[in-house]
């Protein structure tokens, strides 16, 4: 065999093989994760493929239970390229705490791979106050006392005996011998 038919070969070959297996351009979507706070909502996507680094995510987002309300727009998934990550990472700021948010993440790649992910994700809501129960008042002691300020429980044992969920104990100044351990069980919410 001459050179130039080995030449031949060897190049129709090495082009045989690059159009059976083609290069991996397309994004493949992979794990989905958001994560709230009271006022923002990140999001991380994993891709895979897409060896040219050209997907796009756009986001859109609008507050749930209202369908003729018009979607606001995010800004769009950054390229998280770094190690072990290969992701779409973002988040949204500003909103309501305690609200449901419809979030529409859109998925783009020139060379395959559109796909678009609707969710639905809650913001944080703001901590309320408890709901108002009894003041008890303790003091160092054993036993005895009603829990008023005039007259407070003798010891912490004490008044665990009385405390109900949203009781408020207040601790007088002294020593306190032993240990207590507050046992009762609240109540939801």
């Amino acid at each position: 065999m001459r050179l130039w038919q080995y030449r031949f070969f060897l190049l129709s070959g090495l082009l045989l093989v690059a159009s059976v297996v083609p290069a991996a351009y397309g994004a493949i979507p992979g794990n989905l994760r958001t994560y709230a706070t009271r006022h923002s909502i990140g999001i991380e996507w994993d891709v895979s493929d897409d060896a040219n680094h050209n997907a796009e995510c756009s986001v859109e987002y609008r507050q749930s239970g209202n369908q003729a309300a018009s979607w606001k727009r995010g800004l769009p998934l950054f390229r998280v390229d770094y190690r072990s990550y290969n992701m779409l990472a973002g988040s949204l700021l500003y909103l309501t705490p305690g609200q449901n948010y419809e979030i529409r993440l859109q998925l783009s790649d020139v060379d395959g791979g559109n796909t678009t992910q609707l969710l639905s994700v809650s913001t944080l809501s703001l901590p309320v106050e408890l709901k108002q129960g009894k003041t008890l008042y303790v003091v160092p002691g054993s036993g005895g006392g009603s829990g008023t300020k005039a007259d407070p429980y003798r010891g912490i044992a004490t008044a665990q005996a009385f405390v109900a969920p949203g009781d408020e104990v207040l601790l007088g100044a002294g020593m306190y011998t032993g240990e207590t351990e507050f046992d009762v069980s609240g109540e939801p919410g």
